[in-house]
């Protein structure tokens, strides 16, 4: 996985010819959300058949359903690692280091949730998601997306919650 992380290859050389399927696919649909749809739908067997989830892989999912609200200390002394192993092992199999990984899974989580509470004030979520205050959270958001929160949501059209609506099953660490 980390092998992939912001590298641009050919689909076909990872998922073979199918990936022209799913090209075609994602020309006939209209919306963004459409095409996230083909793109879910195309990959789910793939996902399916993947290899058993390893233990850092449960701990990813540990930090979703924490909605990146996870003190990393915590996380590695739990599984019995210190926290240099942790970050190793982890930044190895997901292709981010576990802080960065927390950061941008609090992010689609506060933004997920605006969506589905668009009367919510940011100040609000920003407090649930554990930033200091909103400043905080419009600089994580500056951050990780280059733009501030309101805009992101105009910029997605579309695209519909996942974080919030689909949380995650995890098994115990």
């Amino acid at each position: 996985m980390a092998g992939l992380t912001n590298a641009d290859c050919d689909g076909r050389a990872l998922l073979g010819r199918s990936t022209e399927d799913l090209l075609h696919r994602l020309q006939e649909r209209e919306s963004f959300g459409e095409r996230v749809q083909a793109a879910e739908d195309f990959l789910l067997p793939f996902a399916i058949n993947a290899r058993a989830r390893t233990l850092m892989m449960r701990t990813a999912a540990h930090m979703i359903n924490k909605k990146g609200t996870v003190a990393i200390n915590d996380l590695a002394r739990s599984i019995g690692l210190s926290l240099r192993q942790y970050e190793r092992r982890f930044a190895d199999e997901v292709g981010m280091s576990p802080k960065l990984f927390s950061r941008v899974t609090r992010f689609q989580t506060a933004l997920d949730t605006k969506r589905v509470e668009p009367m919510r004030s940011w100040l609000s979520i920003a407090h649930e998601f554990g930033y200091l205050d909103q400043t905080h959270m419009v600089r994580d958001f500056r951050s990780l997306s280059g733009t501030v929160p309101g805009q992101i949501l105009v910029q997605s059209g579309d695209l519909q919650p996942w974080s919030v609506t689909a949380p995650m099953k995890v098994v115990a660490l």
